[in-house]
């Protein structure tokens, strides 16, 4: 028998300017209150970074909230020894773009939870045409190094059986934990100990039954001192045997 579980926190990894192309991958991606995305930048040119926008402002920072990660300069051919995290805390929709030279105005684009009246496409178009400008200092999000950085799809379920006869926790799919402890990321924290913690919600899950052992029970007719059963039919065949003997005995004398 399954049941539902509690709702976890995803990371989601965002590659901005992988491959040498000017573009975020995934440009389009959805998230819930809670998820973090994780901007993980490469090497072009050498620069790029990442700011909120506005849908109706192409190329232009955000006028109310939203984020800035600075300018990582990337050098070799990997990607960069940090990440930028951002804590999602809205299901509506996020536009954002890379703020370097013309790369916005270039398709450098992306959007988190697009609706329908609010697609890519149009704010792609709309950039073409925008210049781009950027927020003064980094906010909104962590610098963190992306060693540290563990990206997870979030299940909307955890399934769980009830007959369990664990007394530990309940361990959900696609989640970093340690065996010692926890491992800690910008978003999530999960160990073997039960618990999960994100920086929205902090839960935990666990599933134990008791079991009971059932002595068996024995009926036997000759247990000491029990009053068995069969000892009331014992008894009457010896008395019958006794006077079956006393009655052959009476005849033949």
């Amino acid at each position: 028998m399954m049941h539902l579980g509690h709702l976890i926190a995803a990371t989601i990894r965002i590659d901005v300017g992988a491959n040498n192309l000017l573009d975020f991958s995934p440009e389009s991606t959805t998230a819930a209150v809670g998820d973090v995305l994780e901007f993980h930048f490469f090497r072009y040119f050498p620069s790029h970074d990442v700011a909120m926008g506005d849908f109706d402002s192409p190329c232009t920072p955000a006028k109310t909230g939203g984020f800035y990660s600075g300018i990582f300069e990337t050098t070799g051919s990997g990607e960069n020894a940090n990440v930028f995290s951002v804590v999602v805390n809205s299901t509506d929709p996020i536009f954002f773009y890379c703020t370097v030279a013309r790369h916005c105005a270039s398709g450098m684009v992306g959007v988190v939870n697009p609706s329908g009246s609010q697609t890519l496409a149009t704010y792609k178009s709309n950039a073409r045409s925008a210049r781009s400008s950027a927020p003064p200092a980094v906010f909104g999000g962590q610098i963190v190094p992306a060693s540290s950085s563990h990206s997870t799809p979030r299940p909307s379920v955890v399934p769980s059986e009830s007959s369990s006869k664990s007394s530990g926790s309940t361990t959900t799919p696609s989640t970093a934990s340690s065996s010692s402890g926890s491992t800690t990321t910008p978003s999530t924290a999960s160990s073997s100990s039960g618990s999960s913690t994100s920086p929205a919600t902090t839960g935990s899950s666990s599933s134990s039954s008791s079991s009971t052992t059932t002595s068996p029970t024995t009926t036997g007719t000759s247990s000491p001192g029990g009053g068995g059963s069969g000892a009331p039919s014992l008894t009457f065949s010896i008395i019958a045997t006794t006077l079956g003997a006393i009655c052959v005995a009476l005849l033949l004398s």
